[in-house]
Formats: structure tokens, sequence, C-alpha cells
């Protein structure tokens, strides 16, 4: 009972801020939310209340349940597929899990919808895509780890390609792929995907196994941005579609939302479950009280995540491009739209249920050197900012490239300065802080405020753009940053650490000569 009320303490913390921020905006009526009509219908005050309350109770009960369920079965995968050393099977079965787990990731659903909302055949191409590029990926992060290849290497040369390809695809595309990489490893494949880099880089064993857990996240980020590259090659301009229906009632919203998310949440473990228990009758063999535990965990893994995701579809997502459009209207005071996305970004990392579970795997399995505060304050500084940048592209129109081409090669850069744990974290953190929150608040919020700037603005850029390949450009690309932030603020964070020990170590050495010398000087006397 400490443990789960450790738990639910730690969910209250995480959740605060952002109800903060927004009664705090509704209270001084800089965007007040009991204002009838608009698209909150005059409904904002009871979607924020519940939304909130779900908040809260979903990331407690996620946290418990990945803990019990999905941490272990990638433990458990991961050390078998390495100890029967069959390469072949472990190729297959690794390509089919990454496939199966991103085609059913609740986050990419959320993203492919706001992209193709009226499209059935693109929706399902788009997720097609990605997910063939992640299980590609997830290949070869595995491999990487069982052949102990440098993970700095191997980044430097698929970012590289990455870039290739960037020049040479239509602009709109830039954003959408670089989205399409960070909504990938969302709540349900994160806990997995980092236990099963985990359990093989444990079993492989080595000095460098510690280092070589962390970095199979990334790797699956990068997959479908280079795919959506290649597709936008043979592709035109890209556009997309701003819908946001005007509510008719809270009750409506989320009764809709909360069946919408036990299917998808229900679509999105089937896979990886179905998988585990087919996987342990025919290989792992564990015991009964260890499957009773993880089926235990797995039932509050799903009721925590849909309970989560109905909080932040039924009740954030409407209010977040409320915001974006109310502040957008307020011409005069642009200054607050840019204060108030920062604000956003620094309080919404604390409650993606997924960096929960990085940061607490990141803490044990650096033994400590790493610790979870440090880390989740890096996140949160780095992602205000990137949150702020998006909105400063919206309002001044510029491509993304000027974010992305510096911030890569600095993060790049970092990489051969840092530890090699922090680079694994860096990179990982990246993929996992681009969540439900990002995808469903943070997008939005964007996307609130390119409508609301292309509908004052429309005279202007109607000759330049339709409104659709303008979002395409312009709004989209806010996972991109949010994913990008954090390759940069943990290498510092190593850097720093590093350059701490460094400093120690210096300080001792010269203590002890300091005594040597004066053991000297009294032997003489």
């Amino acid at each position: 009972m400490k443990e789960w009320g450790k738990t639910f303490l730690n969910a209250l913390l995480s959740t605060l801020p952002v109800v903060v921020i927004i009664a705090i905006l509704h209270f001084t009526n800089v965007t007040s939310l009991s204002v009838a009509g608009g698209t909150l219908n005059g409904q904002g005050v009871p979607l924020f209340a519940i939304g909130a309350v779900f908040l809260f109770v979903g990331i407690a009960l996620f946290s418990i349940g990945t803990d019990n369920a999905m941490s272990k079965i990638g433990r458990h995968v991961g050390a078998s597929m390495t100890a029967h050393k069959n390469l072949i099977g472990l190729i297959v079965i690794v390509f089919l899990l990454g496939v199966f787990v991103t085609i059913a990731e609740p986050d990419l659903a959320v993203l492919s919808n706001r992209l193709f909302n009226n499209d059935v055949v693109m929706y399902y191409v788009f997720i097609g895509l990605v997910g063939l590029g992640v299980g590609v990926f997830l290949v070869i992060g595995v491999l990487r780890i069982l052949f102990q290849k440098s993970l700095k290497v191997w980044l430097l040369a698929f970012y590289a390609l990455l870039f290739a390809l960037a020049i040479l695809v239509d602009e709109s595309f830039i954003p959408v792929a670089f989205d399409s990489g960070g909504v990938t490893t969302g709540p349900v494949t994160v806990p997995f995907i980092i236990a099963l880099g985990v359990g093989i880089a444990t079993s492989r064993g080595g000095k460098s196994s510690n280092a070589d857990s962390f970095g199979l996240t990334a790797f699956c980020s990068i997959g479908p941005l280079i795919v959506v590259m290649i597709y936008g090659l043979a592709s035109k301009q890209l556009e997309t579609q701003y819908i946001m229906d005007p509510i008719p009632s809270a009750y409506e919203r989320f009764l809709h939302a909360f069946l919408l998310c036990c299917r998808n949440v229900g679509i999105a473990m089937a896979p990886v479950i179905i998988f585990f228990f087919i996987y342990n009758a025919v290989v792992i063999h564990l015991p009964k009280k260890e499957i009773l535990k993880i089926i235990v965990g797995l039932i509050y893994t799903f009721i925590g995540l849909v309970v989560f995701l109905t909080g932040v579809e039924g009740g954030f997502t409407p209010i977040a491009d409320y915001i974006g459009q109310t502040l957008v209207d307020k011409q005069d005071l642009i200054f607050i739209l840019y204060l108030v996305a920062a604000l956003i970004g620094l309080v919404v990392v604390l409650c993606e249920p997924a960096v929960q579970v990085l940061g607490k795997q990141v803490e044990v399995i650096s033994d400590g050197m790493i610790k979870k505060r440090s880390m989740m304050i890096a996140l949160s500084i780095g992602i205000g900012i990137a949150v702020a940048l998006a909105v400063v592209r919206v309002i001044y129109k510029f491509s993304i490239f000027y974010y992305l081409v510096p911030g890569y090669i600095l993060a790049l850069a970092l990489t051969f300065v840092v530890p090699d744990i922090y680079v694994g974290v860096a990179f990982d953190s990246g993929g996992v802080a681009s969540g439900p929150m990002t995808s469903a608040f943070i997008l939005p919020f964007t996307l609130g405020v390119g409508h609301k700037f292309y509908e004052i603005n429309k005279e202007t850029l109607a000759s330049e753009m339709s409104e659709g390949t303008f979002l395409a450009k312009q709004a989209f690309g806010t996972v991109a940053l949010v994913a990008m932030m954090p390759l940069i603020v943990i290498q510092l964070l190593g850097l720093n650490a590093s350059l701490m020990q460094h400093r120690s170590m210096v300080a001792a050495r010269k203590r002890v000569m300091d005594e040597n010398d004066n053991q000297i000087i009294n032997f003489g006397a």
C-alpha cells in the first residue's frame, strides 16, 4: 500500500502543474473556459475538471500496471531471444513485434486522423508505412546491441541519410515525417521496447551492457522518418484539414472518448499480449505465479491507459485548441501566447506516462548516476522551449529546417563528448517525451494557433497557399521539436555531470599529492 500511495502522489504532482496553468488562464480571463459559444460551447469548465481527474487516476494506474506487466514482458522476451541464439528467428520476431505494436499505437492513430480525417485509405497507408519503418529499425537496433556496435556512429549515419532525403522531398512532408517519428514511441510501446533492450543487453553481458540498454527507442523513432520521406519522394504536396467540431455536452464528449479509447487501447495492447502468451507457452515457460502477476499488471495498464487517454481526448484536446485560438486573437498581447506555449511545454511532459516509466528505469539501470528528478527538470525546460519555438514558427511562417538542422547538428556533435549512457538516454527521451499529451494536447494547441492565424490573415495567405498546406508546413512539426529538444538537454546534462566528475577527480588527485608532499616534508624534519 505504501508503494501505491507513492505512485498516486507522484501522479498528482505530475498533473498538478498543467491543471494550475489552465486554471490560471481561466480565472484571469485570458482564455475563459466558461464563455458560451465557440468550439467549447460553454462546456469548458466541466471538460477541464473531469479531464484533470481522469488524467491523475490514469497516470497512477498505468504506472502500477507497466511495472508489473509491460516491463516484465519486455525483459523476459529480450533475455530469452538472446539465450536461444537463433539469429534468423530473432530478426523475424523482432520485426513483427515492431510492426504490430506500432500499427496499434494510439498516438499514431491520433496523428494519422488529424492528417487524413476523411481519407480512410491514406489513414491506413500512413499507419502501415510507419509500422514498417519501426519494424525494420527495431531489428537494426537489436542487432546493434547484440554485436556491440557504437550507438553514436549508427545514429550519425542514419541522420545523415535522413537529412539527405529531406532535401529532396516537398517541404510539406518534413514536419509530418518528423512528427511520425515522435508519436510511434507511445505509452504502449515504450515500456516494452525499453525493457526489451534491457533484457537483450543484460543477457548478452559485457562491460557496456548498461549503456547498450538504451538507444532502442531512438532507432524506432528514426525508421518512420525515413519511410515517410521515401513515400514523400513519390508524392505531391501534402495537405491536411482542420476539424474541431463544437461540443454539445461534456457527458457526450467523454462517453464518445471513453468508447473510442477502450477500442484503441484494446487493439494497441492485443498484439503484444497475444504474442507474449504464445511465446511463453512455446519458449519461456514462466511459473504460473509470475504469469498471474503479469495478467493483473496488464489489467491495470489497460484501465490506466483508457482512463488517461479519455481525460486527454475528452477534456484536454478541445481546451488546448480553444486556448491556442483565443491567444492568437489577442494580437496586442502576442507575447502572452509565447509565454503560455512555453509554460504548457514545461508542465505537459510531466504528465506523459512513458516519461515516468523511462525516468524510473534510467535511475535503476544507471545505478543512480542519472537521477530521475534532474532528468525530468531537463526535459521540462527543453520541451517548454520547443513548444514556444513551434508557435514562433507558425506566426513568422519560416521553414522547420531552421530549427532541425542546427538542432540535430548540435545533438549529434554532443554524442562524441558525453558518456555513451547519456547518448542512449537522450535519444530514447526524444521519442518518449512526444507521447499522448503531445499529440492530443500540444499539437491541437499549435493547430488552433495555426487555424486562427490563417483565418485572421486569410487575404494575404490565401494567395500563397491553402489552409491545409499552411497547417502541414507550419503547425505540424511541433511533435518533431518536442522530440528533438531532449536530445540536446539530456546530453548537456551528461556533459555537465562528466565535467563535475572530472573536476572532482582533479581535486582528489591534488589532495593526494598535497598529503604526500606533507608526509615527505615531515619525514625530512
